[in-house]
């Protein structure tokens, strides 16, 4: 009867060893996934370093969502597929406008993290002036496999750059 008892107490023990390493590895899998996507945003939008971001960071099957009233103009879609298309469209994106980023949150749970951020974006030019879009905010929700990004979809009011523009081109 002792040695049962021992016994159950021992893989009682085992149990919660293993469980606890299982949530720290968990916890490690999310701040990795913090720190990528915290990376993607800075290195994309302010720092340009979109070579790095596609090679190390994306996964081949990359699939990213802008919204649907927004064209990409590299693409002629709101979509992105695949790591070459996305490099293509950050290039080209990267080309015509400059960012200062204010990151304010970073959410993780399971697969996913999700990225709160101010920016005020430059256009370079529109109507032959550079335009600057202040405090403008954009949420980024990525998907992680494998500690790679396989699904992103970025949200922003384009109607309210619209809206700024708009104010800007009459003052």
């Amino acid at each position: 009867m002792r040695q049962k008892m021992i016994l159950a107490v021992l893989l009682s023990l085992g149990f919660i060893f293993v469980t606890s390493s299982v949530n720290a590895g968990q916890a490690e899998g999310l701040e990795a996934n913090k720190e990528i996507a915290v990376k993607y945003v800075e290195e994309i939008l302010e720092e340009g370093n979109i070579d790095f971001i596609v090679d190390n960071y994306l996964a081949p099957e990359i699939e990213i969502e802008f919204p649907e009233n927004f064209i990409i103009p590299a693409l002629g879609t709101n979509q992105v597929k695949g790591k070459e298309a996305h490099r293509r469209a950050a290039k080209a994106w990267k080309s015509e406008t400059a960012h200062n980023v204010d990151i304010s949150e970073v959410i993780a749970e399971d697969d996913k993290v999700v990225v709160l951020v101010y920016v005020d974006r430059a256009f370079k030019i529109i109507e032959g002036k550079e335009r600057l879009f202040n405090d403008h905010p954009m949420v980024f929700i990525f998907k992680f496999k494998d500690g790679q990004i396989i699904n992103a979809k970025i949200i922003f009011d384009v109607l309210d750059e619209i809206e700024q523009m708009k104010a800007k081109k009459y003052n």
